[in-house]
């Protein structure tokens, strides 16, 4: 059960970077197309595009890690629960 859940977790993670990836992908697509627009030199193999590295995304904040860490917590406190002879 615990890696069903976490195989979840996982493509929900790969899912969200094709997207940004993706995202990227179409910014320098559009800057290549400005810039053949405009005139300038587009001659260069290399074009820099900044990627905003402040958006902290972790993968216990979307809703397939909340349910994986409750899944997972859940089933931790029913093995202390056996362990300590509380059930």
């Amino acid at each position: 059960m615990c890696l069903f859940i976490f195989g979840i977790v996982l493509r929900d993670s790969g899912s969200h970077l094709s997207k940004r990836i993706f995202d990227v992908k179409r910014r320098a697509e559009e800057k290549l197309w400005e810039r053949s627009l405009t005139g300038e030199s587009t001659q260069h193999d290399i074009m820099s595009i900044e990627i905003a590295m402040d958006s902290k995304d972790n993968w216990y904040t979307r809703p397939s890690g909340i349910l994986a860490l409750a899944v997972v917590g859940g089933y931790a406190v029913n093995l202390l629960a056996k362990f300590t002879g509380v059930s």
